[in-house]
């Protein structure tokens, strides 16, 4: 599925959110809290508080199970920890935030880091759109290094991924027969196929680039004369 969605990233958000206040010691949330803080998010735990839901107001004719479910849904909250240091750069304390004072890139590893463990416990295919979303281009090369790693993929968990992250276009994180390009042909209609099949590419030819400059295929081509003549032409008086 695309990866995220903002209601598919807040779903998943408080689905993670009742994994960890319900099993606070569980090696899941143990490794999330790993994973997370290794991240250079500048968090140092992730924890849980229940809210205070008692007050909310529900439409009188919404059915029991309904409301039930809602209540239960949004029970928990994340809260993230981060290190306080004066000036001497010692640690002086702590202090709590809601997820929701996160980056955006912050909160969308949340429930990123959450798919991504459990698929490497249980050995599933993980597919994503916009793997990239929100991610420094270093973080995104480290989650995919979690599928190559055996010592972190020992049940030989699968990524599938869709990115418009150039920098990931290397042989040091992909063979060039786990890439593949999609290119829409004269009609409209999307093309794929594999780096390996694309007749001349040298040993070593530098992806990337090579990408960007066209010698790939799948690079978007950008008509803009009819833009930049609307642009110029004075706009009639009524």
């Amino acid at each position: 599925f695309p990866f995220l969605y903002p209601h598919q990233e807040s779903g998943l958000e408080r689905l993670f959110a009742r994994q960890l206040a319900e099993n606070p010691e569980s090696d899941f949330a143990n490794k999330l809290n790993a994973l997370i803080c290794a991240l250079d998010t500048g968090i140092s735990k992730i924890t849980v508080k229940e809210e205070d839901i008692s007050q909310l107001k529900f439409p009188e004719n919404l059915p029991l199970e309904i409301k039930t479910k809602l209540l239960e849904d949004y029970r928990y909250r994340i809260r993230t920890v981060h290190d306080l240091f004066d000036q001497n750069g010692e640690k002086i304390g702590t202090e709590e935030f809601d997820i929701t004072e996160e980056s955006s890139g912050t909160r969308s590893m949340i429930p990123m880091a959450g798919l991504i463990l459990e698929a490497l416990e249980k050995g599933q295919v993980l597919i994503m759109d916009e793997f990239e979303k929100n991610l420094h281009p270093m973080i995104t090369s480290y989650l995919i290094q979690l599928f190559h790693n055996e010592l972190t993929n020992p049940s030989k968990a699968q990524l599938i991924l869709a990115t418009h992250d150039t920098t990931q276009l290397n042989e040091e994180t992909f063979n060039r027969d786990q890439i593949w390009f999609t290119e829409k042909n004269g009609y409209g209609a999307t093309e794929l196929y594999r780096c390996s099949n694309i007749n001349g590419l040298r040993i070593n030819a530098p992806l990337d680039k090579w990408y960007m400059s066209g010698r790939l295929g799948a690079t978007a081509i950008i008509n803009d004369v009819d833009f930049i003549i609307a642009m110029q032409e004075e706009k009639e008086i009524v």
